[in-house]
């Protein structure tokens, strides 16, 4: 017998909620029905590093440490890198 792929729900990504909270999570539509933006591990360390660029070389300038996850989830509610 051929081992059979888990289904979609237990994969493992990242659920980043509008508050800027970043955390583990099961990929499912709950996440989304919820409000969170479920990423792979992936999209989440591309968007992480240009944001990071983007603040050393002064191209985004945050207020306070505080935005930076929800410029993280804001990114990925535009558009989804």
């Amino acid at each position: 017998m051929m081992p059979s792929r888990p289904p979609v729900s237990q994969i493992v990504s990242i659920a980043i909620w509008p508050s800027g909270k970043v955390e583990p999570a099961l990929r499912d539509d709950s996440l989304t029905a919820a409000g969170a933006i479920p990423v792979t591990f992936e999209q989440f360390e591309e968007v992480a590093l240009k944001l990071k660029r983007d603040v050393l070389s002064g191209k985004l300038v945050p207020g306070e440490e505080d935005e930076i996850p929800k410029l993280t989830y804001n990114t990925f509610a535009k558009g989804k890198s």
